[in-house]
């Protein structure tokens, strides 16, 4: 972040003082878009209201000048900031909010009013529900490169989650999709670190933030620690890392402590490797398109809380590599299911249960409204209610990991913190402090009186309007009010007479002259607004306090708060889990430390819930068995017959085992998987000057380098981007690999069908076929799997399906039989796509034989006969 030191005023000699103090400011935050608050509105000026005008969608104007030139102008009103800043930062800017001090200004002052930068907003620090997905975290990263390793740190401060790892360049990519960052701090002049072609918010910051005493200073001044032995953080990567983010953090709420949890190391966690180029190949939290309906994440999301869906991410994109863990899940959703009304009762709860570590963490920063006290209170409050549900039976068979999350909620609960807060607060809670009426009546005694005076003003200003109508005689007479004047008694022109009398005795004082009316006060009603106002003034006052004082105990509790939110968390997904295996009819798999990899009546989540919904058509199911015998399965068949779902569902039938989840298949019985890759369908990356062949042999590459005996790998039609020996070549020689030196579970299918002669030589390669049936030259799709070879691709008939022209397709035939015979490649001439004139010819021929099948014989006159055969004529001859 780019910070330079103010500059003093003299230096904007030609500008106003307003304008100057604004020049000062922006040139501390030269790379944000600073808004600057003028009463109601927070205005841009120069190159920013240029900028943010065309972003926001409002009008470019103009205010003061520079030089002689004027000032670019566009403002925003502070009531509708929050509609406007997403805009901004979806835009990829920094926004830096720049607020009038609360200090009284008097009128006649000549003292400019005083500004300052309240917060600066970047798409990493966002804690506002505008700003967020309520089922996403928003990470943001720090990476510092440390000799041969790379420290890296990344935190939801929304949400107060922090973890860190160390990593090496060779992995660096990978970590940081998986990651998923909003916005990466890297030193300045090493953001090399980083591929260029991403779209990645990057923010350079001064190598002296890495700085390891610097760095551990502000982790002891952030955690309270006097040292940080024994807090599980060791290498100067680590510390520098969580250091500087940590730094950034601190800037950029103005010197304001998020509450963040204790930080989690990440670097040995027990979890499936899943690459960039797989996670897209598999559509995994995303579709092709970068929309998440169509992925695995959107069919598997099933959770109703906030906190469910954010850690159900995490679990989709961390499958687990841990037998007892992943079991563990298991058995809670096998519970779930056999307890319907149970877990029923439990989702019925959840409905409405709030997000409360996101309105926990604005709390702590200043920054919350009353609703966000409300949510902590909701979410205490229903929790409770989960002690109504166990009886002495269900308390037998609740597993393990469900009663300990059932233990955590209970115990936190019971806590003091949801009585406190309901003694407190308002059932119905205005969304800012300022529209006041937070406290219940009862909560304070001061606070009532204060009320009592500012909700009987309307009786006080009706009694006394009532007086002076009654003293004057003057029946039209009003007390109003409005935001110049304050409270005014008002009176029609015509009575002037009785008003003229009024001043002269000093009873009137004048304020305002208007065409037909008359505005005075009295030292009666100024006395009755000063009260007013000071009742409200006191009573805003109060209830700010009280709010402040009841943050700091709501803060005290964060704990239990994040250890309740969290245990809700687990719960959600095992019931959102459970429903859903439920009502598609998923199986319990069985997860082991073997190799096997077998699946009866396995069907694609995805493709099944999207045939379901768009077409009412089910899903045709297939086994798939991989043991140690045999490992490899290669697949032939033609194009269209199923075999890139047939791969694509068994590779996500695998990470959803693995994340703890039942599986859409009859049976499943999977040895666990430590990565799996995809090498199914590419397209050219333009950015980085790659050809679809060449992102394909990358891909592969990877593949063959990183693979394990305890990986799974599936492969679609490798080779297909080259000459047909070179490709066939390239295949025969990756799929030996795989076999004998990766040794891993392998789904292999290809076109070329010389592959199959390898099971011959490698025992452990099963040939697979995917079935078709023909039928008087055309091909019937069956979409089954079953042992055999394919010897043909079908790709004729394939493209006659997509509706290719007749004389295209009739001449790929010829073309196709006299490569077969291998005639055409003798021939010196290239053959033209329309050599022979019969195919030419062959829309007219089709023409003809349409006429032809139109006349009823029976029914046909003579005259009508020779009519016709003079019609075919002239199609023969090409008349029109």
């Amino acid at each position: 972040m780019a910070l330079n030191k103010e500059k003093k005023s003299g230096e904007n000699s030609t500008l106003t003082p307003m304008m100057a103090q604004y020049s000062n400011i922006k040139s501390v935050y030269p790379d944000h878009l600073l808004l600057y608050q003028m009463g109601d509105f927070y205005e841009m000026f120069f190159e920013d209201a240029i900028d943010a005008a065309p972003i926001l969608g409002i009008t470019l104007t103009k205010r003061g000048y520079q030089n002689g030139e004027e000032i670019p102008m566009c403002g925003i009103p502070i009531s509708a900031v929050n509609q406007y800043i997403p805009k901004l930062i979806n835009n990829g800017q920094k926004v830096a909010i720049c607020e009038q001090s609360k200090q009284n200004i008097t009128q006649n002052s000549k003292k400019i009013v005083e500004r300052k930068i309240t917060r600066i907003i970047t798409s990493g620090t966002l804690t506002d529900d505008s700003l967020l997905n309520s089922k996403n975290n928003n990470f943001l990263l720090s990476i510092y490169d440390h000799k041969r390793n790379i420290g890296l740190s990344w935190c939801d401060i929304s949400t107060g989650e922090i973890f860190f790892s160390t990593t090496v360049r060779d992995k660096l990519d990978n970590d940081i999709f998986i990651i998923n960052p909003k916005e990466i701090l890297i030193q300045k002049d090493n953001s090399k670190l980083i591929d260029k072609s991403r779209d990645y918010k990057i923010t350079e910051i001064d190598s002296r933030s890495f700085q390891i005493n610097i760095c551990e200073r502000l982790i002891r001044e952030q955690y309270q620690l006097s040292q940080l032995d024994g807090f599980g953080i060791n290498s100067p990567e680590q510390i520098s890392a969580i250091g500087s983010l940590l730094g950034y953090i601190e800037l950029t709420q103005i010197d304001k402590r998020p509450l963040l949890q204790r930080p989690k190391d990440r670097t040995d966690i027990d979890y499936m490797l899943i690459d960039e180029a797989t996670q897209n190949s598999l559509e995994i939290l995303s579709n092709t398109k970068g929309g998440k309906k169509g992925s695995l994440l959107s069919s598997l999301d099933k959770t109703i809380t906030s906190a469910g869906g954010r850690k159900l991410y995490q679990r989709v994109i961390r499958p687990s590599t841990s037998v007892n863990e992943i079991n563990l899940r298991l058995a809670d959703i096998e519970f779930s299911i056999q307890n319907k009304t149970y877990s029923e009762k439990i989702r019925n709860l959840l409905k409405e249960f709030p997000d409360i570590t996101r309105p926990l963490l604005r709390l702590s920063l200043g920054r919350s409204s009353p609703r966000d006290m409300g949510s902590i209170r909701l979410g205490l409050g229903i929790v409770k209610l989960f002690n109504d549900l166990n009886d002495g039976d269900m308390e037998q068979k609740i597993p393990l990991r469900i009663k300990n999350q059932l233990k955590i909620i209970q115990s936190e609960s019971d806590k003091d913190l949801f009585t406190i807060l309901n003694s407190a607060l308002n059932d119905n809670l205005p969304n800012s402090i300022t529209d006041g009426n937070i406290f219940r009546d009862g909560f304070s005694e001061e606070l009532d009186q204060l009320r009592l005076l500012k909700n009987n003003t309307t009786r006080y200003i009706i009694e006394l309007q009532e007086k002076y109508i009654n003293e004057t005689n003057i029946k039209a007479l009003k007390i109003k009010y409005n935001n110049f004047l304050g409270y005014f008694i008002e009176c029609p022109s015509s009575n002037s007479p009785l008003i003229e009398k009024l001043v002269r005795d000093n009873s009137f004082i004048h304020r305002q002259t208007l065409k037909n009316q008359i505005r005075f006060t009295t030292a009666e009603l100024n006395e009755l607004q000063t009260k007013i106002i000071e009742s409200s003034q006191k009573i805003y006052e109060l209830e700010e306090n009280y709010f402040n004082d009841l943050s700091h105990v709501i803060i005290k509790n964060s704990e239990s708060i994040n250890l309740i939110s969290d245990a809700i968390a687990e719960i959600d997904i095992t019931i959102s889990l459970a429903k859903l295996a439920t009502e598609h009819g998923y199986c319990k798999p069985l997860v082991n430390d073997s190799k096997k990899f077998i699946v009866e009546k396995g069907r694609h989540i995805i493709v099944e819930e999207s045939l379901l919904h768009e077409k009412n058509q089910k899903f045709i199911a297939n086994d798939c068995t991989i043991d140690d015998n045999q490992n490899v399965q290669l697949i032939t068949g033609p194009n269209m017959a199923g075999k890139s779902t047939y791969l694509r569902q068994n590779a996500l039938i695998a990470i959803i085992a693995q994340i703890g989840s039942y599986v859409p298949a009859k049976y499943a019985e999977i040895g666990i998987i430590d990565k799996i890759f995809s090498r199914v369908g590419a397209s050219d990356d333009l950015a980085a000057g790659r050809s679809t062949f060449m992102v394909e042999m990358v891909e592969t590459s990877i593949i063959l380098n990183q693979a394990t005996s305890k990986s799974f790998v599936i492969i679609d039609e490798i080779g297909r981007g080259t000459a047909t020996f070179d490709g066939l070549a390239i295949a025969w020689a990756t799929l030996e690999f795989l076999a004998k030196e990766n040794n891993c579970r392998t789904i292999f299918a290809t076109h070329f069908h010389e592959l199959t002669n390898l099971s011959l030589e490698l025992k452990n390669i099963q040939n697979m076929a995917m079935q078709i049936s023909e039928q008087e030259g055309e091909i019937i799709f069956l979409h089954e799997i079953k042992k055999g070879i394919v010897d043909k691709s079908y790709g004729i008939q394939v493209s006659k399906l997509a509706g290719l022209p007749t004389s295209v397709t009739q001449k790929a035939e010829i073309i196709l039989k006299e490569l077969e015979s291998k005639n055409l490649f003798s021939r010196k001439e290239q053959l033209s796509l329309f050599t022979e004139k019969k195919y030419r010819e062959t829309p007219r021929r089709d023409q003809l034989k349409d006429e032809i099948l139109k006349i009823n014989i029976d029914e046909i006159t003579p005259i009508q006969a020779l009519n016709i055969i003079l019609k075919l004529q002239d199609i023969a001859n090409d008349k029109k």
